[in-house]
């Protein structure tokens, strides 16, 4: 499992705790996230970095395909470890993946232009506004959530996750660009979906547009953008059902 957002691994633990009886299931906390802090002088990790991280961890599992579930930054993620190192994957589930370069026209310029104000918004007033537009700008809604889904616990680690996120992370999304060429030869690896709740959402609209590319059905999964944490058993349910349909 990929976590998106800050990238840490408890962020999966809900649906975790649903795949477990038919899966072993692993998490990780990302490159600078939580227990994977960067080296003094460390470089900004890029998103193949990231994908390297994820193909060691794989090796040191002791190799072979896996199923992979994704969502937001993580689909980056693991969409570049499918093109750059295909015998890693036997199913990538890939939930929103926000890359603006599937967009066009006012769709481009639009959401361009609102993840430039957001890393401005960190750099001038700091995370907490950063926080706040950034749930704008991916549509959260705290109110929607399952009746059970654990409550969202706010630490001082995740702010410093955040930040990390926003200093670096944030940047790399923006920067990079899917290979789609690498992904089509793939493309019966890949499933793409997005949340029932997203609308017009541009993290939907780089789904939608990620299907078209591969000639591939939109898979719809519960919620919006945060679905896999605010629907963890529908989302779990999904995965299931979406594999074994695979």
């Amino acid at each position: 499992m990929v976590p998106g957002g800050a990238g840490q691994a408890h962020q999966t633990d809900p649906m975790r705790e649903m795949l477990k009886p038919r899966f072993e299931v692993v998490s990780y906390d990302r490159r600078g996230i939580s227990r994977s802090p960067l080296a003094p002088g460390a470089p900004s990790p890029t998103i193949q970095t990231h994908a390297d991280d994820l193909h060691s961890l794989i090796e040191t599992l002791g190799g072979g395909g896996v199923f992979l579930f994704a969502t937001s930054i993580g689909c980056l993620i693991a969409l570049d470890l499918l093109a750059r190192y295909p015998h890693d994957v036997v199913k990538l589930v890939a939930h929103e993946p926000p890359d603006t370069h599937l967009l066009s026209g006012a769709a481009r310029e639009e959401t361009d232009a609102g993840i430039a104000r957001l890393a401005q918004t960190f750099q001038t007033d700091g995370t907490v506004p950063a926080l706040q537009q950034l749930a704008a700008l991916i549509g959260l809604n705290p109110a929607e959530r399952e009746a059970d889904a654990p409550e969202f616990v706010v630490t001082p680690q995740f702010f410093q996750d955040m930040s990390f996120y926003f200093e670096h992370d944030l940047g790399a999304a923006r920067d990079y660009r899917l290979d789609i060429e690498a992904l089509r030869t793939h493309r019966d690896r890949v499933i793409v979906g997005a949340g029932e709740k997203s609308g017009t959402l541009w993290t939907c609209l780089c789904a939608q547009a990620l299907a078209r590319e591969l000639d591939l059905p939109l898979t719809t999964w519960p919620g919006g953008h945060n679905g896999p944490t605010a629907y963890p058993k529908a989302s779990a349910r999904a995965v299931i059902e979406a594999l074994a349909e695979a």
